[in-house]
């Protein structure tokens, strides 16, 4: 049984704000606050994939833009979604976003959508870089766990 003063990770996850100025290079746990965030969250497993990304000089930040919220509105509607942070690029170029998910395999079905393919086929010409990473966020009594997923 759900404790009735418990909130969904949806809402937990709207919370989310960064609490270091260079989050796009802070390792994601670090640079937002998870703990504050998650402290009064249901207990379960999420999934949890991190983009990490230096936008090329010469990119249409405009196409980018349109594209990802594209995706996003995609990533909305598919089953599975929690939530998603678009980040910002700094002065330097750096970014991160990033997607929670119920499960991988939501995160993979969600990923398959024609929407989020067709901006995924922006990354050769708009990013200098391009890194994903995936966790496994954990929540219960003893608080917030993100384990790497290789």
């Amino acid at each position: 049984m759900v404790a009735l003063d418990r909130i969904s990770p949806s809402a937990a996850a709207n919370r989310l704000s960064a609490i270091d100025d260079n989050y796009q290079r802070t390792p994601i746990r670090e640079g937002f606050n998870w703990d504050e965030a998650f402290a009064d969250a249901i207990e379960g497993q999420w999934y949890l994939v991190v983009f990490r990304s230096r936008h090329a000089a010469t990119a249409d930040e405009h196409l980018l833009t349109e594209f990802d919220k594209h995706a996003v509105e995609a990533a909305k509607l598919s089953p599975g979604f929690i939530f998603y942070f678009a980040g910002t690029p700094c002065s330097e170029g750096f970014c991160v976003s990033f997607c929670l998910w119920e499960s991988q395999q939501a995160a993979r079905n969600g990923s398959a959508h024609p929407a989020h393919v067709s901006a995924t086929k922006l990354a050769p010409v708009s990013y200098d870089y391009f890194n994903l990473e995936r966790y496994h966020v954990y929540k219960n009594a003893d608080g917030l766990r993100f384990e790497p997923v290789q």
